[in-house]
């Protein structure tokens, strides 16, 4: 019995009248003009009298609104003239019968989870009059291809378009300086490019757009967080801007197809996943100011054959090379001996004896020339098949396969491409060659 008037008091309040008045089948909500910074009556777009809340969350088709559906600018209610000036939060959500929703010039925001799940519903044409999209807005509405994000919008919360499996094409016109956390995760992205103003990606937030080809990122990007390209298989090659200090784990965790990448000049660490499974790689350059490269960094992947480590790396952490069995050359330029986890070697998730430093013996490790003894004396490193001077190796491998294609292009020698050689060291056809 206590379990019943429990539930019963949960459930009592989600069944109460959600709206103040309705017009024409559209639910409102009585806005307090002063809070809005109005002077005339204003109200929102809301829900009817259905159940909604968390305890229900994603569970079945909710019935309010049904087709196309026109919100007009302003409402009367009881002689009172109410202009509209939202969708209110969960105005629409689950209501997967909505075939299309014409929004009305003058509208000022759309609320967290608006259009959650609307899945028959073609993306409506945003007023230029709206600042705000609130999180989950558009969330898991799937029959969207095409969307725009217009010049005036002011703040986009996380989620947004997430779920969109059909968006292939998003036009950003906005000034965001943040693409917020899954924006875009689990659409159908092709390719996108980024404004200009942003200065951070956020966490996931092309998480597994598994069709996303290309991608363009603005000069002035600082920050890119967590998983933010992770399982986007299709991605062939990217040039990261080099006013970028910070990319987070995981972030290209399993591009697949990826055979090169430009890492920023400013990049402070290689973070826990970064590169892990990116099994088209061939080539890493660990630019001058990353001070530690951690766990499992460029774990599996299995097609690299040659990692640069500049001057100023002085940690690498375990596994940081597990499964890359064609690695052939490391070339650490550092003076002084970044110090190695004992496993950073490895080839074995758990610590194997005879496979702790597997990776080191099968390559070649090149190191200035005053340094060769005093690496052969300090473990881990001790253990790659030889120690060279890093003067006497001038040759790189020459890319295979089918990804050819890099070979034929110019490429400076930190690793960005180039359209003609410069004078001084260049690789030109999977060679170093010196211009002079």
């Amino acid at each position: 019995m206590k379990r019943l008037i429990f539930l019963i008091l949960i459930i009592t309040p989600l069944l109460a009248s959600a709206y103040d008045f309705e017009r024409d089948g559209i639910y409102y909500n009585i806005l307090e003009s002063e809070l809005y910074d109005h002077e005339e009556p204003i109200c929102e777009v809301t829900f009817a009298t259905k159940i909604r809340g968390d305890i229900l969350n994603h569970m079945g088709t909710i019935y309010d609104y049904q087709g196309e559906v026109t919100i007009p600018q302003t409402v009367e209610y009881e002689d009172t003239e109410y202009k509209v000036i939202g969708i209110g939060y969960r105005a629409c959500a689950f209501c997967e019968l909505i075939s299309f929703i014409t929004l009305p010039e003058g509208l000022e925001y759309i609320d967290d989870y608006a259009f959650l799940s609307c899945q028959t519903m073609k993306f409506p044409n945003i007023p230029s009059t709206v600042r705000s999209i609130g999180i989950y807005a558009f969330d898991l509405c799937i029959e969207f291809k095409k969307i725009t994000i217009p010049a005036n919008i002011e703040h986009l919360g996380i989620c947004a378009f997430s779920g969109c499996t059909s968006l292939k094409t998003a036009e950003i016109l906005c000034d965001l300086t943040e693409i917020p956390a899954n924006t875009f995760s689990y659409t159908d992205l092709v390719e996108i490019t980024i404004p200009k103003t942003v200065t951070t990606i956020g966490e996931g937030a092309f998480y597994e757009c598994s069709n996303l080809e290309s991608i363009s990122l603005p000069q002035g990007l600082q920050t890119i967080e967590d998983n933010v390209f992770a399982t986007c298989k299709k991605i062939a090659s990217i040039n990261i801007p080099d006013g970028v200090s910070h990319i987070g784990t995981h972030a290209f965790y399993d591009c697949s197809n990826m055979y090169a990448i430009h890492l920023p000049q400013k990049l402070k660490g290689i973070s826990i996943d970064m590169l892990m499974y990116c099994k088209q790689l061939v080539e890493a350059r660990i630019p001058e100011n990353v001070k530690y490269i951690q766990n499992m960094a460029f774990a599996g992947d299995i097609s690299l054959r040659s990692v640069h480590i500049m001057g100023n790396v002085d940690t690498i952490e375990a596994q940081v090379f597990l499964g890359c069995h064609q690695l052939t050359d490391v070339y650490c330029h550092a003076s002084i001996i970044p110090s190695a986890d004992s496993l950073a070697f490895s080839d074995a998730i758990v610590p194997i004896p005879e496979l702790a430093t597997a990776i080191a013996q099968q390559a070649t490790l090149h190191v200035p020339a005053e340094m060769v003894d005093a690496y052969k004396r300090k473990y881990p490193w001790s253990e790659f098949a030889a120690i060279v001077a890093i003067e006497d190796e001038t040759a790189i491998h020459e890319v295979e396969g089918r990804n050819r294609q890099l070979a034929k292009q110019y490429y400076t020698i930190d690793g960005k491409a180039s359209a003609m050689p410069h004078p001084g060291l260049n690789i030109v056809d999977g060679h170093k060659v010196l211009v002079k």
